[in-house]
């Protein structure tokens, strides 16, 4: 799980596994301080305007709609 804002402010998990959003942390679940959205590899999640979560590897300059 990874902690991310919504563009009101919002805290939001998200899980890149499973594809899973939530608003609340899930049980067992723990986020490092600062909400991190990072993933190894150089990937990180990101929210467009209308909500949609997309991905992007600031080491290769791709991006894709789907959990690295």
């Amino acid at each position: 799980w990874t902690a991310h804002s919504a563009e009101d402010g919002q805290t939001y998990y998200f899980n890149a596994v499973t594809g899973e959003s939530s608003w609340e942390l899930p049980p067992g679940a723990s986020v490092p301080s600062g909400g991190a959205a990072d993933f190894l590899g150089g990937w990180s999640a990101h929210t467009t305007d209308d909500g949609q979560i997309y991905y992007y590897n600031a080491e290769t300059d791709e991006s894709t709609w789907d959990p690295p």
